[in-house]
């Protein structure tokens, strides 16, 4: 016949089955008796087979809290390699940008440069010496242009 008793495990009264072999502490491994002394002394359970009720409700409880716990740092460590990921993409499209602004920068002053610049040949060899716009030299050729009444042929022969 087996006789129920009910027992106090922390707020809870739970039924216990009542075997007939009587459980020592003495009977259990040494790493398992100083966690259950912990546990009973913790929840003042003064029962071994109470003890060993409550032990098995919080290993219950532990695996499912380390399940948690992993579940979380799986998802963190997923996030920070995806977060990793997007920001070497982003850099990497930043990089391309400003590459493509230099190359379009570049070619921009390639055309400024080729419709400016003054050219005009040299007074001895004849060769032509090329003054890029807006230099303090090309500055001061166009200052010299205006002050000498440099004009378009049209523009010269319009009555004025």
């Amino acid at each position: 016949m087996l006789l129920v008793r009910f027992v106090q495990v922390g707020e809870k009264t739970i039924p216990r089955p009542r075997s007939k072999k009587t459980l020592s502490l003495d009977d259990l491994p040494e790493e398992v008796r100083a966690t259950l002394i912990g546990i009973m002394n913790d929840a003042r359970i003064y029962d071994v087979e109470a003890g060993l009720i409550k032990m098995a409700m919080l290993a219950d409880a532990n695996s499912k809290i380390y399940k948690t716990s992993m579940e979380r740092e799986a998802e963190s460590k997923y996030k920070s390699r995806h977060f990793a990921e997007m920001n070497k993409t982003t850099a990497t499209l930043q990089k391309a940008a400003e590459t493509r602004v230099e190359v379009a920068r570049s070619q921009v002053w390639a055309e400024v440069y080729q419709e400016y610049a003054i050219s005009y040949p040299c007074s001895i060899c004849g060769k032509l010496i090329t003054v890029a716009p807006g230099g303090e030299t090309h500055r001061a050729i166009l200052g010299y242009l205006r002050e000498k009444g440099w004009a378009h042929g049209e523009c010269l022969k319009r009555p004025g």
